[in-house]
């Protein structure tokens, strides 16, 4: 199951009105017929000028064969160079039996 799933960080190409609201979407893929009933990612992002930092926990739940891509819920309120790192997924069997935590390592530096 988990060596059929991927999840990557991908800029996005479209311009938006607010200069802070630069798109970034997380592309995850399951090429398993074997669904999971919870994926949780684990990403943060950083503004290296001044060294804030948040992290935030997205949950979806990962169907057989599937291939999406989601806005990422981030807004930038500084100006600044971040470094958005995918930390870690987790998935979860249907049952709720086990649980299977797997180390990222995508990263995005955007400027804003």
């Amino acid at each position: 199951m988990a060596v059929n799933t991927e999840v990557m960080l991908e800029p996005g190409a479209e311009l938006s009105e607010n200069p802070n609201d630069f798109p970034v979407y997380l592309h995850i893929t399951n090429d398993s017929r074997i669904p999971s009933a919870e994926l949780l990612i684990v990403i943060s992002w950083e503004n290296e000028s001044d060294g804030s930092r948040q992290e935030k926990e997205i949950t979806y739940p990962l169907y057989s064969y599937e291939d999406f891509r989601e806005k990422l819920p981030a807004a930038f309120t500084d100006s600044g160079t971040y470094r958005l790192t995918l930390e870690k997924m987790q998935l979860r069997d249907f049952l709720g039996f086990s649980d299977l935590i797997i180390p990222l390592d995508s990263e995005l530096q955007i400027h804003v």
